[in-house]
């Protein structure tokens, strides 16, 4: 042999060696060890070793060698500079005419063909006997043949991609086969660069694609992507017996996908926990599951929406808190807040703030309420009634602190509000402002001058056609300039279709005459 020692081919120290009788007559000598893969697959088979600083061919291609009457195997091998690979690595081997390509350990990867037992003679037909002279030359005549065993004891059975118990020998022969019929399976030089190529470029465009696709399309391209891959390498293999292995890239793919799957499912599910804190202790827990489940329905950071904003206060409450312990204060507030705040959360409303014994809700945010004109005029009179029946049962227990006889002013007014997570970089509270805010605000201090329980603004009013309501007066509240009708807020369709409230709330006809007899004034 001839050419630079290979560095990569399998290293021997010791080797078992044949008989004298049938070494010394042989005019070759070929290894016969093949070291298959991690899974105990052959998908290699070495054709050259190395035993002590010395090369040694394997049994496929020193039958080759004798068989084309050749003295000499020449082991091309590489320096690093042109074909790739580190010094020494092992490129092809040479026999006369016929060039066989390996990988960088002298091997040559196995092409196996089907099965043909015409091609496997069994030891019985060589005795005395049973063969004539003829079907014996028949059979062997021009043929390389190597013998071999079969016997499950002898341990020479081999696993191999098509056969999960191929005879030993038979490996070889189909390595030789392969070396007659020079057709062999390549492993392109660029095949390390493509594969690499293809998990960098795969890998990185799936993690920045699948964010915005979600995992279902996200899977559907991952799922296209690795049937185009494995598709590229069959094709490959079979038009061109180019060794192409998908499998990291189709790991690497898999993987992730896996991982921004879990990122996006953690980042989903802590913003559905950021959800949660933030929403819980003032909206209904069916609005929060819906803007957990759909995010995209809030609207961070400042808008501007109609709604409906609701004040609601304890009158004189200073004076009844006199009556109270610190302590009681609190208790009695909780007795008195949880059921006005669980009527506010039936009725779709969001809490905004307590305001010590003061109650600030809306309507229409985060969430849409085509309803919310209705949902706020039926949670004031259902506080109202509420509270009416608290003011009977909480004097009779002993319980809970309860001051006597509790009122309330519900001042209620619609129009454009700006709301959203407001505050400092420090803190920051789902809360909304306006003048519509202001204008309820001032309402329901005017509930108390007019010695009613519910007042609305003009613009509420107009929204309830169906509610009974009544005119109060129309005022200039502190801080705006432009008057505002008033209204009082009596009942819902109910009461406004009762006969007595009708005749009730009937307009009283003014009579109208001159002030002066040339002045054409009227009062």
């Amino acid at each position: 042999m001839a050419g630079t020692l290979p560095k990569s081919a399998p290293h021997y120290s010791n080797a078992v060696m044949p008989l004298e009788k049938l070494m010394a007559p042989a005019i070759g000598n070929g290894s016969l060890s093949i070291a298959p893969d991690p899974d105990s697959v052959i998908r290699r088979a070495p054709l050259i070793a190395i035993q002590n600083d010395r090369v040694l061919p394997s049994l496929s291609l020193d039958a080759m060698r004798v068989a084309l009457g050749s003295d000499s195997v020449i082991v091309n091998t590489t320096d690093g500079s042109r074909e790739g690979g580190e010094p020494g690595d092992v490129v092809s081997i040479r026999i006369a005419d016929i060039e066989v390509p390996t990988n960088e350990a002298g091997e040559i990867w196995m092409h196996y063909t089907e099965p043909a037992p015409e091609r496997i003679i069994p030891a019985w037909k060589l005795l005395p006997g049973e063969s004539s002279d003829e079907e014996l030359q028949e059979l062997f005549e021009g043929q390389i043949v190597f013998v071999g065993t079969s016997a499950i004891g002898l341990r020479d059975l081999r696993s191999t991609p098509l056969n999960d118990r191929e005879l030993g020998v038979m490996i070889h022969a189909q390595a030789t086969e392969q070396m007659i019929l020079k057709k062999f399976l390549y492993r392109p030089d660029w095949a390390v660069g493509l594969e690499r190529a293809l998990i960098l470029v795969l890998g990185i465009g799936l993690i920045l694609a699948l964010p915005s696709l979600g995992a279902a399309w996200g899977a559907m391209l991952g799922g296209t992507i690795l049937a185009a891959m494995f598709g590229g390498s069959w094709f490959g293999f079979s038009e061109y017996q180019y060794l192409l292995n998908p499998t990291w890239p189709a790991i690497a793919l898999i993987v992730a996908y896996l991982l921004v799957t879990i990122a996006v499912f953690y980042r989903e599910e802590r913003q559905r926990a950021h959800i949660h804190g933030a929403f819980d202790r003032y909206l209904a827990p069916e609005l929060v599951s819906r803007i957990a489940d759909d995010p995209g329905q809030l609207e961070l950071g400042g808008e501007e929406r109609e709604m409906t904003v609701l004040f609601c206060d304890i009158r004189s409450f200073t004076s009844l808190s006199e009556k109270l312990l610190p302590n009681e204060i609190i208790r009695f507030l909780i007795a008195f807040l949880t059921p006005m705040t669980n009527i506010l959360i039936d009725r779709k409303a969001t809490i905004d703030k307590y305001i010590g014994d003061a109650i600030l809700a809306f309507w229409n945010a985060p969430l849409d309420d085509p309803d919310q004109y209705a949902n706020a005029a039926r949670s004031a009179l259902a506080m109202s009634k509420r509270l009416a029946e608290l003011n009977v049962e909480m004097p009779q227990q002993t319980d809970e602190p309860w001051p006597g006889q509790v009122s309330i002013g519900i001042g209620i007014n619609s129009g454009p509000c700006c709301v959203g997570n407001m505050g400092s970089e420090q803190r920051l509270s789902y809360s909304l402002i306006g003048d519509t805010v202001n204008l309820a605000s001032r309402i329901e201090g005017m509930t108390k001058f007019f010695g009613v329980e519910i007042a609305i603004g003009s613009s509420l009013n107009s929204e309830l056609p169906g509610f009974a309501t009544l005119e109060l007066d129309r005022v200039r509240v502190v801080g705006r300039q432009m008057a505002e009708t008033l209204y009082v807020l009596l009942g819902d369709e109910e009461l406004a279709e009762d006969s007595d409230f009708q005749k009730f709330a009937k307009p009283i006809p003014r009579c109208w005459k001159p002030i002066g007899p040339d002045s054409g004034a009227l009062r």
